[in-house]
């Protein structure tokens, strides 16, 4: 999944891409704080997300915690058309 995050500090948007250890890494978190149901904080986990990621990748300070990554955070878009344009296409069946 690819994210555009906006934060306070920087002048210019960041762009990470997700992995499965972001994911993973949300739901160790969710667990341990009892955040519930994904579908009941759809907002926290993209913001997880993004943390998780831009931790992984030197622009964010896990240490720092979670909560002050969203104090710093502006915005967080999803980009939809990467994901459509990853997925690979199979012809449908040929004519009857």
């Amino acid at each position: 999944m690819l994210l555009t995050v906006t934060l306070d500090r920087l002048d210019d948007p960041l762009v990470v891409r997700t992995r499965p250890a972001d994911n993973i890494l949300y739901e160790e978190t969710a667990r341990r704080h009892r955040w519930g149901k994904l579908d009941e904080n759809p907002m926290r986990y993209l913001y997880f997300l993004a943390f998780a990621a831009c931790c992984r990748l030197g622009h964010a300070d896990r240490a720092a915690g979670f909560d002050a990554f969203v104090d710093e955070l502006v915005d967080v878009d999803l980009d939809d058309e990467e994901e459509d344009g990853d997925r690979p296409t199979r012809p449908g069946p040929g004519p009857a």
